[in-house]
């Protein structure tokens, strides 16, 4: 796992969801709150996401990755501006950035490159994919059965 991987849920669980996502992907914000709302309900697992982007200056979805690091890095609330992020207006970079400030914006592009490296070399064609314990689930599976899947290896 990249070293920038966004943790939720629980962190010392045995069962562990990784989720390769585009911050403007409608199917991935489906999964998002999926995800989150099983987090909620006590499903015990660690979630590991991993976002895709370029490393062009102007790329939104780095952009929005570089902020959500950081969030991560200072210990604020990630699950709060995750939630907010995929509401209806989640495609509002800069309203969203003012709503989860944070205190320093510095940005380390080999960090950044490291994720991007990762999902090349894991050869991620399509946003949201997804590996329970490090093993990718086949395309097809919805989340209903994903669902399931979670459901049945939590006991």
């Amino acid at each position: 796992m990249p070293k920038t991987t966004i943790i939720m849920g629980n962190k010392n669980a045995s069962l562990e969801v990784t989720m390769v996502s585009n911050s403007f992907c409608n199917p991935c914000a489906k999964a998002h709150q999926f995800l989150e709302e099983w987090i909620e309900k006590g499903v015990d697992f660690k979630l590991n996401i991993v976002y895709t982007f370029s490393m062009a200056d102007d790329d939104q979805q780095k952009l929005f990755f570089i902020h959500l690091m950081q969030l991560q890095k200072e210990g604020l609330n990630i699950e709060m501006a995750l939630k907010d992020w995929y509401s209806s207006d989640y495609q509002k970079l800069a309203v969203w950035k003012d709503k989860h400030p944070v205190k320093n914006k510095a940005v380390d592009k080999l960090l950044l490159l490291e994720q991007v490296n990762w999902c090349k070399l894991n050869e991620i064609k399509g946003t949201p994919t997804f590996y329970i314990n490090g093993n990718e689930i086949p395309n097809g599976y919805s989340l209903k059965e994903l669902k399931y899947v979670l459901m049945n290896l939590d006991n």
